[in-house]
């Protein structure tokens, strides 16, 4: 999932394309996550949940 090593060949190869930011900068901007492989990571995680009638009821 992804590109292995590549915030390593954008800091050799551009290095002017990085630079830190501070949380002010983003103000009144819309900011988009991808928040799939957390959520795959804790779903994995979450034990199998099984109702009283013995279905798994994990989401």
């Amino acid at each position: 999932m992804g590109i292995v090593k590549l915030a390593e060949v954008i800091k050799e190869e551009a290095p002017d394309a990085v630079r830190p930011v501070t949380l002010q900068e983003y103000r009144d901007r819309v900011v988009a996550l991808d928040a799939s492989v957390a959520v795959y990571q804790f779903r994995t995680a979450m034990p199998q949940m099984i109702n009283r009638h013995g279905q798994n009821i994990r989401v």
